[in-house]
């Protein structure tokens, strides 16, 4: 934003910020797989094949979810805990949760109802596949469902009825107006705050690139950093569109009106790495079936680490997990963005529905203060 002192005196700008930016996940019970560590024995400590877990208290654990595959991108299962070392910041840490089991999701799945959407009929499309994967979903699961175009709305809260998002799904109409990804990723991750599951992830399906968020790349960045929630995204982007953004080597893409867009093909692939994701360009609707297809299969499939970090405060912390095993790839989150956890907790959800957002960038803002004008 653009500031212009049109006449010379003192003054001071306050800039509010975006809203909560970081990601808390509370449990409603603890998991099922914690065991409290048994009484030692007399004598020398027995040796067992596994570690024992136990929790602390729930408001600063971190959860990463892990997907390991051999060098033809097929999972690999029956892993044990004793074979995943975890760093922070390339320290190993103690993992305090381990699960290799079909464990509950709770899953958040963004819908783009932009006009684009319905001109090329890619939300008819889009409505069948998501369909599909909501098929997938168990009793146990939770889901949420948001559809954004200029504005974002939660349509359906979490709900572990799957009949309740697919009926919503399928009245979804598209509007007249543009694209605010970011700003519907945000919302989602804060909404994301009330899961009651370790293993959180989001589905959004769109078909371009963000032209009117609030928020900038830069700024979405380190709240899916804050989330322990993974982000898939399905750029369902015509050929043309596609072999544009693929041949052009810049960051950002100039529209005929002169605005400049990230070019998606980097911005969705940054923001799914980050959270231990992938981002997808389907080509066709069987392809788009075949991505969420393969979603629904990773969160059933992948291993859930946790761990408390030591770490309390801003700033980026890096997280790598290595498995003991030769041949195999392991994908999980970069880092998380450090905080006080507990802080959060406390003010879980709040700001989601009334969050107060910063200007667009091009927004012409002048205020009178104390007879200055800025």
């Amino acid at each position: 934003m653009r500031q212009t002192v049109l006449k010379s005196c003192y003054f001071r700008l306050l800039v509010l910020g975006s809203g909560a930016l970081l990601s808390v996940v509370t449990f409603a019970s603890p998991p099922l797989k914690v065991q409290e560590p048994p009484l030692p024995a007399a004598g020398p400590a027995a040796q067992t094949s596994e570690p024992e877990f136990k929790l602390r208290s729930e408001v600063d654990l971190l959860s990463v979810a892990v997907r390991v595959t051999d060098r033809k991108d097929n999972e690999i299962h029956g892993l044990t805990a004793n074979q995943f070392t975890l760093y922070e910041d390339g320290i190993p840490q103690k993992l305090s949760f381990f699960d290799a089991a079909n464990e509950p999701v709770s899953l958040g799945i963004l819908l783009d109802v932009s006009g684009s959407m319905a001109a090329s009929g890619k939300l008819g499309q889009a409505k069948e596949a998501l369909a599909r994967l909501l098929g997938t979903m168990r009793p146990e699961d939770e889901i949420f469902f948001l559809r954004f175009d200029t504005a974002v709305q939660k349509v359906v809260d979490f709900t572990g009825d799957r009949s309740r998002v697919l009926a919503a799904v399928s009245q979804t109409t598209a509007t007249e107006n543009s694209t605010s990804l970011y700003d519907a990723i945000a919302r989602a991750l804060c909404i994301m705050r009330q899961a009651h599951h370790h293993r959180q992830a989001l589905v959004v399906v769109t078909d371009g690139t963000d032209q009117n968020s609030h928020r900038s790349l830069e700024d979405l960045t380190p709240i899916v950093q804050a989330s322990q929630a993974q982000v898939f995204i399905m750029g369902c982007l015509d050929k043309q569109e596609y072999d544009a953004y693929r041949s052009s080597r810049r960051q950002k893409i100039p529209l005929v009106t002169r605005q400049e867009v990230d070019n998606p093909l980097t911005s969705f692939d940054e923001l799914a790495k980050e959270s231990g994701a992938e981002s997808f360009f389907p080509s066709s609707p069987a392809r788009l079936q075949e991505a969420l297809d393969a979603v629904a299969h990773q969160l059933r499939t992948q291993y859930t680490l946790a761990y408390y970090p030591k770490v309390k405060g801003g700033g980026f912390h890096r997280i790598e997990v290595k498995v003991a095993q030769s041949g195999v790839r392991v994908r999980a989150r970069r880092g998380f963005a450090g905080t006080d956890f507990a802080a959060e907790a406390s003010a879980k959800g709040a700001g989601c529905e009334n969050e107060k957002l910063k200007p667009y960038p091009y927004e012409s803002k002048v205020t009178t203060h104390n007879g200055c004008t800025v």
